[in-house]
């Protein structure tokens, strides 16, 4: 769990141990799309074609599928909607060949782009998080059938926090209970949200607003969901990997035990930064220090609910 704004860990277990993280993985997928819009490589309207080997893996039912027709061309933005809400394979490897690339070509494209978002421990397999042999034809002969993309839950948060400060307008795209897809000419398709922690869904947390962000499941990665959420006007993140049980819904269960931690154990406190951080040395200047900002920073502090779980801190608090 993580404030997004100042990039405190407010809690964390496990954070470094690399895991299958199935379709959270498409979250890299989206950091490679954005700079591809960024730089006007494509556009929200630029219309992709699917090929029939796209097509199949898209309307496999055994996949996240979105029903992708072959010959047929599509949005970007629509295959974003579908990838982010749905979490759609299909759609998600049709951007991944938006801009022309090979899926193999765009798997080093998310490579280069986890380098410089500074994630150190991941291993990208393809775009969409099926494993290697889930991809059909796209299947890579050097690596192992059953091995998929891993990343830690460290990364995950890092990356997040990356495309909310880059990319805030995803929100506007994962925060959508149900959105439409194009399925042929006057067919639309109204796809639900997986997330079910959004407002007015199952999983709500009382004084908390969840505007994302992404679900991810299969066989090794187990039941995974990356949640960004308002709280006392900070932007939170949490990430759950690998929750177990036979429930898929105990990745929202676990995350929302995580807000009700923070509303129950945490407050934010402002803090003075100490003099030697406030003042910085100048090196052959008019003036020997200089005054630096800022002067104070908000942390989540757990100080203060501990003192009362102490033996006589009541007595001591009055």
């Amino acid at each position: 769990m993580v404030d997004a704004d100042t990039g405190q860990v407010i809690y964390e277990q496990g954070a470094d141990k690399q895991l299958p993280v199935a379709s959270v993985s498409k979250l890299l997928t989206i950091a490679v799309v954005h700079d591809e819009l960024q730089k006007n490589i494509i556009t929200a309207d630029s219309r992709v074609s699917v090929t029939p080997a796209i097509a199949a893996i898209s309307n496999d039912p055994a996949y996240s599928s979105i029903d992708l027709a072959a010959g047929r061309s599509y949005p970007v933005i629509e295959l974003l909607n579908a990838a982010m809400v749905k979490s759609a394979d299909g759609a998600t490897l049709a951007l991944a060949t938006a801009a022309g690339n090979s899926p193999d070509e765009f798997v080093l494209a998310m490579e280069k782009k986890a380098r410089e978002v500074g994630l150190r421990k991941t291993s990208i397999v393809n775009p969409t998080g099926l494993t290697n042999s889930e991809m059909k034809s796209f299947r890579s002969p050097n690596i192992a059938d059953n091995v998929e993309n891993a990343m830690s839950a460290r990364n995950i948060a890092i990356l997040t926090r990356y495309l909310l400060r880059t990319y805030p307008a995803l929100l506007q795209v994962s925060a959508q209970k149900k959105a439409n897809f194009l399925i042929t000419k006057g067919n639309v398709k109204r796809i639900a949200n997986l997330n079910e922690m959004l407002p007015g869904g199952r999983y709500t947390v009382p004084g908390v607003t969840i505007t994302g962000l992404k679900t991810g499941t299969s066989d090794n990665a187990g039941a995974c969901f990356v949640s960004t959420g308002k709280y006392h006007g900070h932007q939170i993140i949490t990430v759950v990997l690998h929750a177990g049980g036979h429930n898929p819904d105990n990745r929202f269960i676990q995350t929302q035990r995580l807000y009700a931690m923070l509303k129950h154990d945490y407050r934010l406190e402002r803090v003075r930064l100490p003099q030697a951080v406030r003042q910085a040395v100048v090196t052959n200047g008019a003036k020997r220090t200089v005054a630096t900002c800022p002067t104070t920073v908000t942390i989540w502090d757990r100080a203060f609910n501990l003192l009362h779980c102490l033996p006589g801190a009541q007595s001591a608090a009055n």
